[in-house]
């Protein structure tokens, strides 16, 4: 069986785009705005939903406020979790005010969950002392 030169490119573009999206890999842009806009895209309806909220949260109240507390306990400490590892990069590659405050109620995010990890461990080892 013959194939021609055109065939073949065809055939290892279609298998490069195959592989790449079996391993969740993006082709690049070289827009950064696109990337984000994938990456963001890339999340799910509900899991934006809850960025959008924990985002909105800290921008309108600030990152001590009740208000983003709420919303940082009322998400998925896992959706936002993929959310920072989805997002962080084309977030630090922007590099505007408006990119730095998505990154940084998305860290702050996650330093409340840990917090309130650290502070069920040290519940849970205080139980088991008085036991």
């Amino acid at each position: 069986m013959k194939i021609t030169k055109t065939q073949l490119k065809n055939l290892i573009k279609e298998e490069m785009t195959r592989v790449s999206e079996s391993f969740g890999m993006q082709i690049e842009t070289g827009s950064e705005l696109i990337e984000f806009a994938k990456a963001y895209s890339s999340l799910g309806n509900a899991v934006q939903e809850q960025v959008d909220s924990i985002v909105s949260a800290y921008y309108n109240n600030g990152e001590d406020s009740d208000g983003f507390k709420e919303a940082v306990y009322e998400a998925n400490p896992n959706a936002i979790s993929l959310a920072f590892e989805r997002l962080a990069r084309p977030l630090r590659v922007l590099e505007g005010k408006e990119s730095d405050v998505i990154l940084k109620a998305l860290e702050m995010a996650q330093e409340i969950y840990m917090q309130g990890d650290d502070e069920v461990e040290a519940d849970r080892q205080s139980n088991e002392e008085e036991l």
